[in-house]
């Protein structure tokens, strides 16, 4: 069976043994452009498998669920694994609403999907930008629309000789985000539980900031600190 046909069993195991309200209980959305390996990245995740397939749709609400162990303390992930065909609008209200965290997927050998990340996290008006001259947002997100821990994540790592993207422009716009940065190959599977494991980090102290006592961990503070908005290169 395939690990995406697992996943509704997977599910339903999951809401048996935890509930959504628990502390420990993150979402993660992964976001990005059509075929960038986005479903390839949540089965290294979930699975420790890669497995070669033709690009799906998947729609928002496709997910993954994997415990995990960071810092001592045990984790309940649920990956929401979006489509590419999902429009900017629809995509920011999933984001806002049903996430606490986002993984930001491009493939380096695609400039338009590099486009794709920008134009949902930036907006339009960066898309022909250079990021280097431009001040970093007020909020992650850009527009105050959400404040959420990124992860952006440059993919395909193995398909250098058709790279599109340079490492330098990847760096740029995480700098600009104030989030983290990795270039990974889906594929090898490497740095994909760092990836996970460090945005479990941000998103549980951006959780213990809350001025709230909401214990399902959805709602964020309004700003964050210059100190959060460190960018972390690997």
């Amino acid at each position: 069976m395939m690990p995406n046909m697992r996943s509704y069993a997977w599910k339903e195991i999951f809401r048996s043994l935890v509930s959504s309200r628990t502390r420990n209980y993150y979402k993660i959305t992964i976001i990005g452009d059509h075929g960038v390996g986005k479903t390839a990245l949540a089965q290294q995740f979930c699975y420790d498998i890669f497995v070669q397939y033709n690009p799906t749709f998947p729609a928002i609400e496709d997910r993954y669920f994997r415990q995990v162990t960071v810092d001592d303390q045990t984790y309940t992930l649920e990956i929401h694994d979006t489509s590419g065909s999902v429009c900017t609008n629809a995509l920011r209200r999933h984001l806002a609403n049903e996430s606490n965290g986002i993984i930001a997927v491009y493939g380096i050998n695609s400039d338009s999907s590099f486009s794709f990340i920008k134009d949902v996290l930036v907006g339009g008006n960066a898309l022909a930008s250079n990021l280097e001259d431009q001040c970093p947002p007020a909020h992650v997100g850009l527009g105050g629309w959400c404040d959420l821990p990124i992860a952006l994540v440059a993919n395909k790592q193995d398909k250098d000789a058709a790279r599109e993207v340079s490492l330098q422009e990847g760096h740029a716009l995480a700098r600009y985000l104030g989030c983290s940065f990795y270039e990974i190959s889906a594929r090898k599977g490497d740095d994909v539980i760092l990836i996970f494991s460090n945005l479990i980090r941000e998103i549980r102290s951006l959780v213990r900031k809350r001025s709230g006592n909401d214990a399902g961990g959805l709602r964020r503070e309004s700003s964050r600190t210059e100190k959060d908005r460190k960018c972390v290169i690997l």
